[in-house]
């Protein structure tokens, strides 16, 4: 399975995850946004997230999909062979 990023509403949170072969990690949490929510809701590959360019149409999703790519090098770097090896 490729890198899919997943959303989990909670409250008024939105709960990003990155879903792969390996399980489910948590990536961040920011606060409730609806035009946010509803791109995310059914998941959305890596690759589509690479490619967007809405950037005008809604800046909180254009600064959040800005944030995602840096959260999952990070994941995968750290916290994946942390998660594996334990």
């Amino acid at each position: 399975m490729k890198n899919k990023v997943v959303v989990k509403k909670a409250n008024d949170e939105i709960k990003f995850y990155l879903k792969n072969d390996k399980g489910e990690f948590w990536l961040f949490t920011q606060p409730f946004s609806k035009g946010v929510y509803e791109w995310f809701k059914d998941g959305r590959s890596e690759n589509e997230i690479l490619r967007f360019d809405k950037w005008k149409k809604n800046k909180r999703l254009g600064d959040t999909v800005q944030r995602i790519p840096r959260e999952i090098k990070y994941v995968t770097k750290y916290v994946i062979p942390y998660e594996i090896a334990a």
